[in-house]
């Protein structure tokens, strides 16, 4: 019964959700003339890995943490760093719609580091 009650415990800890991971969401200079506009590079600050094009979704935030990334504007300049995760939305654009990457961020963890903004701008759009 031990046995049947440790391997029902280890499936559920092994199904439970990933948390959330930090990011740095920055300009990356791409500039278009129409949506959708992939102007976003974000900085996976645990695994340092920048991944270019990605929207950036506030609406998980609280009212006062949305407020703190727009006065800051912290996706323009990388100045915070951002809990969520990076899940696939779809937007209309132009009258079609889009599945775009977007950072879902759910929290605002710290400010950035010189070295993170640093690494989110370094990565050029291609």
């Amino acid at each position: 019964m031990r046995c049947l009650i440790f391997l029902v415990l280890a499936i559920a800890a092994g199904a439970a959700p990933a948390s959330a991971s930090s990011y740095v969401a920055c300009d990356n200079g791409l500039r278009c003339f129409a949506a959708p506009c992939p102007s976003t590079n974000v900085l996976d600050v645990r695994a340092l890995i920048v991944r270019q094009g990605i929207y950036l979704a506030l609406d998980r935030l609280s009212p006062a943490d949305r407020n703190k990334v727009e006065q800051a504007n912290a996706s323009y300049n990388g100045a915070l760093v951002l809990k969520g995760d990076i899940k696939n939305r779809t937007i209309t654009a132009m009258g079609k719609q889009h599945k775009l990457p977007h950072l879902v961020a759910t929290a605002i963890e710290r400010q950035s580091t010189a070295t993170e903004r640093h690494l989110c701008r370094s990565a050029k759009p291609k």
